[in-house]
């Protein structure tokens, strides 16, 4: 369950000094329901990415994430679906050798377009992911 619980900083999360990798509840506001169910909480037209609204600072304010794409876990050298899928970590893990992380995309498949929004996603640890850091309160 996603939770605002105090992230503690390790030697392991890869933020600059004054900022962690988010809680687990970071960007559950990007939904309407805060899971990967309810409506995208977001404005504009796709940039390779979407501009979020974050009424944490304003109710008009929006905060942009780019569909950074991936390095898998198996052809970790190749960067992949950048422009199309966007996935950034949160600094708790879900299992043992699974963590917890935002992920969203938006592909074309003819005349449709299909986007995923999901706040509170789990992958492989072994996945090579974006990090949108906050700042250490």
């Amino acid at each position: 369950d996603a939770n605002d619980d105090k992230v503690i900083k390790s030697v392991y999360d890869p933020s600059p000094v004054g900022y962690s990798l988010p809680a687990s509840n970071a960007f559950t506001g990007f939904t309407s329901d805060g899971q990967y169910s309810g409506t995208e909480n977001h404005t504009g037209i796709w940039t390779y990415g979407w501009d979020f609204y974050n009424k944490l600072t304003n109710p008009d304010a929006t905060v942009y994430f780019y569909a950074s794409g991936k390095r898998n876990n198996t052809g970790g050298a190749v960067l992949s679906d950048s422009g199309m899928e966007g996935y950034y970590w949160l600094a708790v893990p879900a299992t043992t050798d699974q963590g917890c992380l935002l992920a969203f995309s938006r592909h074309t498949y003819g005349l449709a377009v299909v986007t995923s929004l999901n706040p509170n996603a789990i992958a492989e640890r072994a996945y090579c992911y974006a990090i949108h850091p906050v700042a250490d309160n």
